[in-house]
């Protein structure tokens, strides 16, 4: 019986485990679009790299459909006059969009 139980908390740990890579992985994308919003990219400029990288298969953590919905959240924010409010906008944008994933799982 303890062998089982053991067996099972590994297992949900192990699930977690890989929730959180999955989620950091929404976290860092959302952060590296919004700087790149935040540093004046065009929006058709990083939809054609999304667009260029896709061959055509779901991607591990986070699919083309969903980067481009991000890329478009990101174009709805208006941009920072300051570092400091760029670096802030940055982590909330991480933020939400971890919470998306965290939320989904």
């Amino acid at each position: 019986m303890k062998k089982i139980l053991f067996i099972l908390i590994g297992i949900i740990i192990t699930q977690a485990s890989l929730a959180d890579e999955r989620c950091d992985i929404w976290l860092e994308t959302a952060q590296s679009v919004m700087a790149a919003r935040q540093k004046g990219v065009s929006i058709t400029n990083l939809m054609a790299l999304v667009d260029k990288n896709d061959d055509g298969t779901v991607k591990v953590a986070i699919n083309v459909d969903a980067i481009k919905k991000m890329i478009v959240d990101a174009y709805n924010s208006p941009l920072k006059s300051s570092d400091q409010e760029r670096k802030e906008l940055m982590v909330e944008f991480g933020n939400k969009y971890y919470l998306v994933c965290f939320n989904d799982t």
